[in-house]
């Protein structure tokens, strides 16, 4: 009787045990998953009384950006044109993330074709960015399906990697602010290496804690940029790739522009970011092109900025730091702006109380701008 009896308690104590882990970790995934819900979006002044600031520039209500993967020097010059035309259907711009040096074979150089021609569309508002420097791990010459290229690198042959893929961009003409990991395979050190060697943003869906790396639900309730720890480096989370299709098996089937336009919708309304993933070799299909179509149809009557990352990280660096405060003094309201910038074009000052009748704006103490409320909107 007293061995049951103990055995009973112990057992008691191990299901109370798993109970509280379990319950612990469902409030820590709880907080993650809807961390934009509950704190709310993360810059020093949204509105007060008075007036609201719009989160993107020029009364836009959300910001767009589509962003291309795995684009090298073997890149067919055509297939990415093809692309382009539905992108710029729909005025869409577009970030590219480019592999500096494929599999140690193949590297981009200036004055080659792609390059020559990417230089093109960055002079129409698109942008290059990194992806990796080989797109392979240590371990290709073992496993050629071995993308991980990050995968157990220490800090410094990551470092040397970054490094190295960067000049190799640089050389070929371009100007590089933005990171993405080769199958979002960044660690903790990436993303101190990244700060070091003043990157501006890195672009993922494996992020910290560890425990929701890759996990949709979870990226899909980020919708804005953000820091990781106390970082300077921006971090946009991205949506899924949803133009994943080979000769030989098709994911994409009719419902996937629903999934993708109720998903964008949810960004919309949230006014949050919306970051497309997508790889050139997969997206130029019949499909995949009839997709992009829907998509850039869908989009064109939204209010939105339409942009590449560089611009969106430029902006919400001036964003999350700008504060303000307002008062009224004889039917004048006065709205006071501090800013560690000075450009602040497109910031959007919305007036909220209908009784005032002038306003005045000042930034840093000196006055900027002053006129009549019946503006109801100030850029």
């Amino acid at each position: 009787m007293k061995k049951t009896k103990i055995l009973n308690t112990k057992k008691k104590r191990i299901i109370f045990i798993l109970v509280l882990i379990i319950a612990i970790s469902l409030l820590y995934l709880f907080f993650f998953y809807y961390y934009h819900l509950m704190v709310g979006v993360p810059v020093l002044f949204l509105e007060d009384n008075n007036i609201k600031i719009g989160l993107w520039p020029n009364a836009t209500q959300a910001a767009l950006v589509f962003t291309i993967d795995d684009i090298d020097s073997t890149t067919n010059i055509w297939d990415l044109s093809k692309v382009m035309e539905y992108l710029n259907d729909g005025n869409i711009k577009s970030t590219f993330f480019v592999i500096p040096y494929t599999e140690n074979r193949y590297k981009m150089t200036k004055n080659s074709q792609i390059a020559n021609y990417l230089l093109e569309l960055v002079e129409q508002g698109n942008e290059v960015a990194q992806h990796g420097l080989t797109h392979r791990s240590l371990r290709s010459s073992i496993s050629k399906l071995d993308y991980n290229e990050f995968k157990g690198l220490p800090y410094f042959e990551q470092k040397r990697r970054i490094l190295i893929g960067k000049k190799i961009l640089e050389d070929a003409g371009f100007n590089i602010s933005g990171f993405r990991a080769p199958t979002f395979g960044i660690t903790k050190d990436t993303f101190n290496i990244l700060e070091d060697l003043k990157f501006d943003y890195d672009s993922d869906i494996r992020i910290s804690p560890w425990i929701l790396m890759s996990n949709k639900p979870y990226a899909q309730s980020i919708f804005y940029p953000f820091h990781i720890k106390e970082l300077n480096l921006i971090e946009f989370v991205v949506n899924g790739d949803f133009f994943w299709e080979t000769k030989f098996t098709s994911k994409i089937n009719k419902n996937d522009f629903n999934i993708l336009k109720r998903r964008f919708n949810i960004y919309y309304e949230k006014e949050g970011c919306f970051v497309i993933l997508s790889h050139i070799q997969k997206l130029n299909t019949k499909k995949s092109l009839s997709l992009l179509k829907e998509f850039s149809d869908y989009q064109k009557n939204k209010n939105l900025w339409r942009t590449n990352l560089k611009e969106v990280s430029d902006w919400w660096k001036i964003r999350e730091n700008l504060y303000a405060e307002t008062y009224i003094e004889n039917d004048t309201l006065k709205i006071f702006i501090e800013s560690p910038f000075n450009n602040l074009e497109g910031l959007t000052i919305y007036l909220k109380n209908p009784e005032i009748k002038s306003y005045e704006i000042y930034v840093n103490s000196n006055l900027v701008k002053k006129g009549k409320t019946i503006e109801k909107i100030i850029l």
